[in-house]
């Protein structure tokens, strides 16, 4: 038997393959290792990229949206600006047209003081020649020629009564368009005289 061992023995190759095959499996093994090593290094290094990003991104989301927030503020800043400057102008002119109301009825008011005198005094004027017109008729003079001359002054005198009374009537339209105008400009719609 130890013939027989030792003719097995002889007949093993040298170095013993079985050796060499485990050495070799444990470099495979090792480079294996190895590789595998650096491919989790890799995914925990892009795992560590991905949670910084998820970070960071909402963060930029964030500033994006603070800055749309501050752009809209401004947008409202600038228009509550233009109202308050429009209700600044509206007041302006409310108040230039209510003075130049109150001007424009203080001079209608001393127009129509002006032509009721003119028109007390013509009428004054007019019941002097009437009075002067009953004297003569009663007193017999001239006639004919009385009665001429009263139809010239009474037409005058009525002449000059409808040019005040269509002065009037001018005056009280221009008035009523006055006011009409300033209707407009504080309502923003034009005033019909029939509504």
């Amino acid at each position: 038997m130890s013939d027989e061992r030792d003719n097995a023995d002889e007949w093993k190759p040298r170095p013993d393959p079985t050796r060499l095959t485990t050495d070799q499996l444990r470099r495979e093994l090792g480079a294996l290792n190895e590789k595998l090593g650096t491919r989790l290094d890799a995914m925990d290094k892009a795992t560590s990229l991905l949670q910084e990003n998820q970070t960071r991104v909402p963060t930029e989301i964030d500033k994006q949206i603070m800055h749309l927030k501050e752009l809209h503020d401004e947008k409202f800043k600038r228009v509550d600006v233009q109202f308050t400057d429009r209700d600044v102008a509206l007041q302006a002119a409310l108040s230039a047209a209510k003075e130049a109301v109150e001007k424009q009825t203080q001079w209608f008011a001393e127009s129509i003081r002006e032509s009721k005198t003119a028109t007390g005094t013509q009428l004054s004027s007019l019941d002097g020649k009437i009075e002067d017109l009953k004297d003569r008729i009663t007193r017999g003079e001239g006639r004919n020629s009385g009665a001429k001359e009263t139809v010239l002054e009474t037409r005058s005198a009525s002449a000059q009564n409808w040019g005040f009374v269509v002065g009037g009537i001018g005056i009280f339209f221009g008035l009523v368009g006055f006011l009409g105008a300033i209707f407009s400009l504080i309502h923003g719609t034009p005033m019909h005289l029939g509504s």
